[in-house]
């Protein structure tokens, strides 16, 4: 997505609600472990390797690296067309790698949340996962910054119990096509906890409706929801999991990842060991699936991840 010098800096500023608590993945060692002691889960704490290195932690040196995939800040961006396949098994393609659809340009569209996978999040027990999903509308050569906030209880290997659920509706894509941000908070503390209670009222969980015109009414209500998060990362107690940034948009490249109506799906894993030629979205159990079991048996991956739709509003 290619914005001028001045927009570009104006575009970061808003991202960068989280600007001062980096992901876990980002810390030192000795912060990590500092954390995992604050939450009660001194046992998660690996250990340095000597000479030899398990394969598992081979890549950084360490044992245990497969149960500790939260601490990896890579994410593959895969898309399922589900408009052009009929099987159960649904193929999921890199999302660099099809087809833009130009006529999504200035259109309006609707984004929902379609799955929350969590694989391992650190600490034990059901994890309190503040979910955060950042976009900006376009309308009338003005721009809205919107936050869509909510919170889910999730325990690992397990899935929050939503799907379909929205986050914009009636977004305006832009000329040069749209960006996301979306960020995870895994939180601890029973405080923590009753300040992001917030986002379970119905208010924020319809996701944030938008008319054809700015709305000055939605930046009081989105900086409020900023206030709360912010509040909730400046304890110790409360760190980001996950954290990825996505341009979707109609240019020719290789690269870039495109804009079409359809799912995308973001797996957290390392750069090395992921390849969408592997993976498939099987209907039946609505799950990520190893492609080469049948249907109904599901292998899925040791990997956290989140699957979210894109329409067109009729």
């Amino acid at each position: 997505m290619s914005v001028s010098s001045n927009g570009n800096k104006e575009w970061m500023a808003s991202m960068d609600l989280f600007i001062e608590h980096p992901v876990l993945g980002d810390l030192s060692e000795e912060q990590i472990n500092d954390y995992l002691r604050d939450i009660n889960a001194a046992d998660e704490i690996r250990h340095r390797l000597g000479a030899s290195y398990g394969a598992a932690g081979q890549a950084l040196g360490f044992l245990d690296f497969g149960a500790q995939i939260w601490r990896c800040t890579n994410h593959h961006f895969g898309f399922i067309d589900h408009q052009r396949q009929q099987n159960e098994r649904l193929q999921i393609i890199p999302a660099n790698t099809m087809a833009p659809d130009s006529s999504l340009r200035n259109a309006r569209i609707k984004v929902t949340l379609d799955k929350l996978r969590v694989a391992k999040y650190p600490g034990g027990g059901e994890h309190t996962i503040l979910f955060d999903f950042f976009g900006r509308n376009q309308v009338d050569k003005e721009t809205e910054d919107l936050h869509y906030n909510s919170t889910y209880r999730v325990r690992d290997g397990d899935s929050a119990g939503i799907n379909g659920y929205p986050i914009f509706v009636n977004l305006t894509v832009g000329n040069d096509g749209v960006a996301f941000r979306c960020s995870t908070v895994n939180v601890q503390s029973d405080l923590d906890e009753r300040l992001a209670s917030v986002f379970d009222s119905d208010v924020f969980r319809q996701g944030l409706t938008l008319t054809t015109n700015a709305q000055p009414a939605l930046r009081p209500f989105v900086e409020m929801a900023n206030g709360v998060v912010k509040n909730i990362l400046a304890r110790n107690k409360s760190r980001r999991v996950q954290d990825f940034s996505l341009g979707l948009d109609f240019a020719p490249s290789a690269t870039a990842a495109k804009l079409r109506e359809g799912s995308y799906v973001v797996v957290q894993a390392p750069e090395d060991r992921w390849s969408w030629s592997q993976w498939s979205y099987d209907q039946q159990s609505a799950r990520v699936a190893r492609s080469e079991t049948k249907p109904g048996d599901v292998d899925t991956p040791i990997y956290n991840y989140i699957i979210f739709s894109i329409a067109r509003m009729s």
